[in-house]
């Protein structure tokens, strides 16, 4: 196989992997939120699914070729990471509904910015941003914070939405 192809089999594995944790997301979060946030064992295993499907799906886009990103200008691929990193680094920091927000109305966003194939879609909850104020009112931001994170968490309450972290200058 020549390199092109190579690089072309990479991506087309990268992009099904991302199309399966979409999936994945889908049929998690058409369980319900209720399901979800539930104070149970069931309600646990639900939260550390999703909490994983991120982690996959921040892991798959780290791994997507500079170029590729670079035709997807209107993807907040940082934001992803950060997203990632917020979940994987800082677990006890995690605030479930911006999480459920995130498999709701990011993933599959991202699905449909790349046209990744999706399955049925199983009916998606909606998430209001009242619902979103109202939960993070329980979860104020930790001084113990990173800086970065603080200011990302801040601005996810403010909009709503979990990935729109303001841009840095770097």
């Amino acid at each position: 196989m020549t390199v092109l192809g190579d690089q072309a089999a990479r991506l087309a594995r990268l992009l099904d992997d991302l199309a399966r944790f979409t999936a994945e997301a889908g049929y998690l979060t058409g369980l319900g939120r209720d399901a979800y946030l539930e104070d149970s064992p069931q309600g646990s295993l639900l939260r550390n699914a999703g909490e994983r499907i991120l982690i996959k799906v921040a892991t798959v886009v780290e791994r997507l070729p500079a170029d590729f990103k670079a035709h997807h200008p209107a993807i907040a691929w940082t934001a992803i990471g950060r997203m990632r990193n917020l979940v994987a680094h800082h677990y006890e920091k995690v605030n479930d509904d911006l999480v459920w927000a995130a498999l709701v109305r990011r993933l599959p966003e991202l699905a449909d910015a790349l046209d990744l194939p999706r399955p049925e879609p199983a009916p998606r909850p909606q998430v209001t941003r009242g619902e979103l104020r109202a939960a993070t009112r329980d979860h104020p931001v930790d001084q113990n914070w990173p800086a970065d994170l603080r200011q990302d968490r801040r601005h996810a309450d403010q909009t709503g939405d979990p990935w729109a972290a303001p841009e840095r200058r770097r």
